[in-house]
């Protein structure tokens, strides 16, 4: 641990004295590749320090990112950042691939109680329960207004509450590999719920960018969407197979390609890379022989990307929008793990997903932030107010949600302490 700080120590302090000389940008050819190769270097370093303990890399990789970032050493600035961009959609394809890949079907419709009755009992759970609260957050956050408007405040606030990372979940899982039933019901819940978040996030959006209450045009677009990312999904499975079938050489490059050149065509024809991904990582894992060595190249392929995309989360992070809301995003923060405390505890049938599961649904990242996004876009009453509390808590939850899945997999058997 000693041997990592040191080196972790001495790349901060090399790229504050670099990034702070007046000739910065006569030698930053490219910031994206200065800045990709500083990160690829800063934030594995940063995560190796965590090596051992209760805590995962991943979040060694935030915290790394947050220092580096603007809000504190700026060795990392804003316009790098916003040029680093295009990391995102590559480590989130990385990742649904993954998580495709580790969908066993049969294995799922042995669990496929615990995984519907765990996402029912967290949507109700989170709908009444913030129901109830929902009084304390109108006064906390000044919401006036009439009906509509306190029932479209409750509809994003619960939607933010349901919404979880899928990126964390299979990021921790790759860094572990972790293994088991219990990995398995989480791999499942995550999956699928991934599919009906981002059905609510059109509907609330829907909701917000209608005068008359509902836009039917930008459902039955999702539709579309959907259905175009699951047969490009379906493409790119018989692409792996025969890759894999036929090449025994250069899978970790190929891999990164795939992931960059599905990356690339979701951006420029506007369909879902994350949907797409995952539909081939099961296709590839339950219609061929290849999907454990398919998902054993993934994890070393994807080490360097998500190191990168998590330093970047961090250094994105504005530690200053904590302040304004910090009252409301704290209520927040609490309400929600009660929610989805007690929606674990009474969907699941599984003993270990009874106790430890909910630990393994509180981090929040692309999905969540991109649902901020949209809110302070459309909600023309409330959305600065909410996009600020929805970030707030994505904070929040990215410093508190990794070191609990940790503990959970470890609780239940899946991975080993001593990894």
């Amino acid at each position: 641990m000693l041997y990592f700080a040191l080196i972790t120590a001495f790349l901060v302090g090399a790229g504050y004295l670099l990034s702070h000389l007046p000739a910065r940008s006569s030698y930053l050819l490219s910031r994206e590749t200065a800045g990709f190769g500083y990160l690829v270097l800063a934030s594995i370093f940063g995560g190796k320090i965590l090596s051992g303990t209760v805590l995962p890399q991943v979040t060694g990789y935030l915290f790394t990112g947050i220092l580096v970032g603007p809000s504190f050493l700026n060795i990392i600035d804003k316009l790098t950042l916003a040029r680093l961009s295009f990391v995102d959609e590559i480590a989130l394809a990385l990742i649904a691939f993954a998580a495709g890949a580790k969908v066993d079907l049969k294995e799922l419709k042995g669990n496929f109680r615990d995984v519907v009755g765990v996402i029912v009992f967290q949507i109700l759970g989170v709908v009444l329960i913030y129901g109830v609260f929902s009084p304390v957050f109108f006064k906390l956050l000044g919401v006036r207004g009439n009906f509509f408007l306190y029932f479209l405040v409750f509809l994003v606030l619960t939607t933010a509450a349901i919404a979880k990372s899928p990126a964390t979940t299979i990021a921790v899982i790759m860094e572990t590999k972790a293994e088991g039933k219990f990995t398995d019901i989480i791999v499942g819940i995550t999956v699928l719920k991934d599919v009906v978040i981002v059905f609510l996030f059109t509907v609330v959006v829907a909701l917000l960018s209608s005068a008359e209450g509902f836009n039917a045009g930008v459902f039955g677009k999702l539709l579309v969407e959907l259905a175009l990312s699951v047969a490009v999904g379906g493409l790119f499975s018989v692409l792996i197979i025969f890759y894999f079938a036929y090449f025994q050489g250069g899978r970790l490059s190929f891999i990164l390609i795939t992931a960059f050149l599905l990356a690339s065509i979701s951006h420029h024809l506007h369909f879902h890379s994350i949907m797409a991904a995952m539909t081939a990582g099961i296709l590839v894992r339950n219609l061929s022989p290849f999907g454990h060595d398919f998902l054993h190249n993934l994890y070393d392929a994807s080490v360097p990307i998500l190191a990168v995309f998590f330093s970047v989360t961090g250094a994105s992070m504005d530690l200053a929008v904590v302040k304004t809301i910090l009252p409301a995003s704290l209520f927040f923060v609490v309400v929600r793990l009660a929610s989805l405390y007690l929606g674990t505890r009474f969907g699941a049938r599984d003993p270990q997903v009874k106790k430890f599961g909910w630990m393994a649904f509180i981090s929040q990242a692309g999905l969540t932030l991109g649902f901020a996004s949209l809110v302070g876009s459309y909600f023309k009453d409330y959305g600065p107010l909410l996009k600020n509390l929805i970030i707030s808590t994505v904070i929040m939850s990215m410093v508190i949600g990794p070191p609990l899945f940790l503990i959970s997999l470890r609780k239940a058997g899946d991975v080993k302490a001593s990894k």
